[in-house]
């Protein structure tokens, strides 16, 4: 009752749409349920594009994809499509939309989700889909045995395989314990496939004191160094590393501790992580002498791409000054010295951003 009253008072909610070609994507105006029934009169699931206004790559998916021709064509032919916009203004549509997102489990935008007549999840995915990308999840969406409502049901009955939990944990992106028992029993090999790195990285967002980092930590010299992405899971212990010490850095002896754990491990590059995070976090803190000075050292004491903790010194500084906290003290024309210095040795893929950033602080 509360969901029917829901939609009775948003009978006149026409959701903003992108510009589009004719021959592009055509688009559903309506409310929720509406949509729904239109996908039961045309016998279609509903495809449902989740965007909000602030987000770039819901911009791109919806001015660059979905109004090309050959997108709009597959499209119009098998779905009823429909844009749900996450950021209304109306307090009552916002408190719709965050149910529906509820519902569906959405966490990251663009969320892509195909929903039979009555609301059921078929598909989903998440992110921004170049055409060919974009059709091939509309074609899997469309094949019982290979979207990812049927690899919930797959998990549900008792399925533990890797194709099945990588569907179900893209949905249910916060059920870490669960995730925790699957990655753990995986064989070796699955352990290290890149796509479950993505998975970990950018959507299960797994809790500091996870069981998966140790794992990887342990078996870093003798498997994940070996790997052709190593550096993406180098920078996935890096990150853990950093939630680790940030949750004990007022606690001097257990900071320490933490620091000998991951010594332990004999990772090449936990002394870097260490400094990283001790430089940053006096700069966060607007202790510049100090922060000032371990850059400083690291400057001296690292080559090559070691040199990237100036990408975080950087985004420290330009935030304070963003925000009327820094001070002169944090302006050093030094900063634009060791940016040029970084740029040079690594070259990094956002060098213009990096020299930007450099001269504004």
């Amino acid at each position: 009752m509360k969901h029917c009253f829901l939609m009775i008072s948003f009978a006149v909610w026409t959701l903003v749409v992108s510009a589009q070609s004719s021959e592009g994507t055509r688009f559903f105006h309506g409310i929720w349920e509406e949509a729904l029934q239109e996908a039961r009169t045309q016998g279609k699931p509903l495809f449902v594009d989740i965007w909000a206004t602030w987000c770039g790559p819901c911009k791109r998916l919806g001015t660059e994809v979905l109004p090309q021709e050959k997108v709009g064509e597959f499209f119009n032919e098998h779905f009823v499509c429909y844009k749900l916009q996450t950021d209304p203004r109306d307090k009552a549509e916002k408190k719709f939309v965050n149910e529906l997102s509820d519902k569906y489990h959405v966490k990251v935008l663009p969320t892509l989700i195909w929903v039979d007549g009555n609301g059921e999840l078929l598909h989903f995915t998440t992110g921004y889909q170049e055409a060919d990308e974009l059709i091939e999840q509309g074609r899997i969406a469309l094949d019982p045995a290979r979207r990812a409502g049927a690899l919930v049901d797959k998990w549900n009955a008792g399925d533990r395989s890797f194709d099945t939990g990588m569907g179900y944990f893209s949905i249910f992106t916060d059920n870490v314990q669960d995730f925790e028992t699957f990655f753990h029993a995986l064989p070796a090999g699955e352990k290290c496939d890149s796509n479950l790195l993505i998975l970990m990285e950018w959507k299960m967002r797994l809790p500091a004191g996870s069981g998966v980092y140790d794992y990887i930590a342990a078996h870093w010299e003798d498997t994940y160094s070996r790997l052709a992405k190593a550096g993406n899971w180098k920078d996935f212990l890096l990150q853990c590393l950093d939630k680790r010490l940030e949750a004990v850095v007022t606690d001097n002896q257990a900071f320490q501790q933490e620091c000998t754990r991951w010594r332990n491990y004999r990772l090449p590059f936990t002394e870097w992580g260490i400094d990283k995070f001790l430089c940053v976090r006096s700069l966060s803190v607007r202790d510049y002498a100090d922060g000032f000075r371990r850059a400083g050292e690291m400057m001296s004491r690292y080559r090559g791409h070691d040199l990237w903790f100036v990408v975080p010194v950087l985004y420290t500084l330009f935030d304070q000054l963003q925000e009327g906290q820094l001070s002169a003290e944090g302006r050093r024309p030094v900063l634009t010295e060791w940016t040029e210095r970084f740029i040079s040795e690594s070259n990094p893929w956002n060098a213009a951003e990096m020299r930007v950033l450099a001269y504004v602080v």
